[in-house]
């Protein structure tokens, strides 16, 4: 269970990111960048250990996959000394990650499959708020190549946004105002392009998913071992992915 008394020690340890690609702007901002990302991989944490169990959560070869300025890698690498290795398309991003932790290994992907990686390099990927932003074309190229850098029955935490998602979005983005829970439902994926952001050479935007579209979709790829709703932040669903044996 994530612990109800936050440990935030890490971020006095460092010199937190400037605004942008994740970190709010204003004076409240660094305050809810260290909240959440310490909740974040409190949770990530609570999943690898309830699925995997063929080592220790500091001997595992875990990747950070699309760390932005490290919100999840800071706080899990403080108290596991893991991820070694992250990647990501902002090169900015990863400069700034390898500046606080100058051990790990930082790692720039391109917009488009494949990653440098060999075959089953690892044994968790985590990717939180990626397959939220990736447009129609990339959702499935990027999960074979998840596949295929886990290690035969390696797992995948991959973050998903729906309903309860939606209901900020009808709010806050003019493209979302009309879409509905019902729409959600019927269609199963739903993505709306939006403005470029830092790294991305392509198409971006924001993508929702229903659990049960993850079901019957991304079994074709890896098994669907659990879908932690709500799980990051309440608004976002973890989504749990073994690679088959």
């Amino acid at each position: 269970m994530t612990p109800s008394v936050l440990d935030t020690s890490w971020a006095d340890q460092i010199t937190l990111p400037p605004p942008g690609n994740m970190m709010e702007p204003g004076e409240n901002g660094p305050g809810i960048f260290v909240r959440q990302g310490t909740r974040m991989s409190a949770a990530l944490e609570d999943c690898i250990i309830k699925h995997v169990k063929t080592k220790e959560v500091k001997d595992l070869d875990i990747l950070d996959f699309g760390c932005g300025v490290g919100r999840v890698t800071l706080p899990f690498y403080h108290k596991y000394q893991q991820p070694k290795i992250i990647c990501d398309v902002d090169s900015v991003s990863l400069a700034y990650v390898r500046s606080v932790i100058p051990s790990i290994t930082a790692i720039k992907t391109e917009y488009t499959p494949p990653t440098p990686f060999i075959d089953g390099s690892f044994d968790v990927i985590m990717a939180i708020s990626v397959w939220t932003h990736l447009p129609p074309d990339l959702q499935i190229p990027w999960l074979l190549e998840i596949r295929r850098i886990l290690r035969p029955g390696g797992v995948a935490l991959i973050s998903t946004s729906s309903y309860q998602a939606l209901v900020g979005r009808r709010i806050k983005l003019t493209a979302w105002k009309s879409v509905t829970d019902d729409d959600l439902s019927r269609e199963g994926f739903i993505f709306r392009e939006a403005g470029a952001t830092a790294g991305i050479t392509g198409v971006y935007g924001y993508a929702l998913h229903t659990a049960e579209y993850i079901r019957h979709n991304w079994s074709h790829v890896l098994d669907v071992i659990e879908i932690v709703e709500g799980g990051i932040e309440g608004v976002q669903d973890i989504n749990i992915l073994r690679r088959p044996k």
